[in-house]
């Protein structure tokens, strides 16, 4: 099965690639624009084992949204693993994590571009990370977050962020001073908004 996925995805990519590159140097972002971002992780780790890890434990969002007008967007971003049964108790990595705010993006190259910003974060669970097994925990919080990211194609990019989180376990009613690395590869695809 890997197999199959893995040609389709070189097929689809090649004609991404394919296109002429005469327009590199005029191309701009656009004034308002989206650019959805999907947690590649999982097909990574699935094509290429890198250190065998569980290819579901791959960051705490797996799709993120953002609404850009100049250099600033409003973003939010989600991610979710949810067992069979329904049941949270008795799986210790079954989470449901949510964060919205704001980004501004600064371009220091034709290639790579900063974000970063601060989000409000609505966290079930655990945070979906390699030996995070706090699977009673209810946080919410804030806290800055970082991203660095590198064009392939004007519409296209890869890239990786780190966050903080200050908040509170509302559960045991305790702070809670999260960080998260850097685990996940993002795609980032941007799509023009006229409106």
């Amino acid at each position: 099965m890997k197999y199959p996925v893995f040609i389709a995805l070189l097929l689809c990519s090649a004609t991404v690639f394919a296109q002429s590159d005469s327009l590199k140097n005029e191309w701009a972002f656009p004034e308002r624009y989206r650019m959805i971002s999907l947690n590649a992780t999982p097909l990574l780790t699935q094509l290429i084992p890198f250190n065998r890890t569980n290819p579901l434990q791959s960051g705490p969002f797996n799709v993120e949204f953002n609404r850009f007008k100049g250099k600033r967007a409003f973003h939010t971003s989600l991610g979710v693993f949810v067992v069979s049964d329904g049941n949270f108790d008795v799986v210790n990595n079954a989470n449901f994590n949510f964060r919205m705010g704001s980004t501004k993006r600064k371009e220091f190259s034709e290639r790579w571009t900063f974000y970063h910003g601060w989000d409000f974060y609505f966290s079930l669970g655990n945070l979906n990370l390699i030996g995070d097994n706090a699977s009673d925990r209810a946080v919410i919080g804030v806290g800055p977050r970082w991203s660095i990211a590198y064009r392939i194609k004007p519409p296209f990019s890869i890239s990786i962020e780190t966050a903080l989180i200050l908040g509170l376990d509302i559960n045991n009613g305790v702070p809670n001073l999260e960080f998260i690395p850097p685990v996940a590869l993002n795609m980032n695809f941007n799509l023009p908004r006229t409106f």
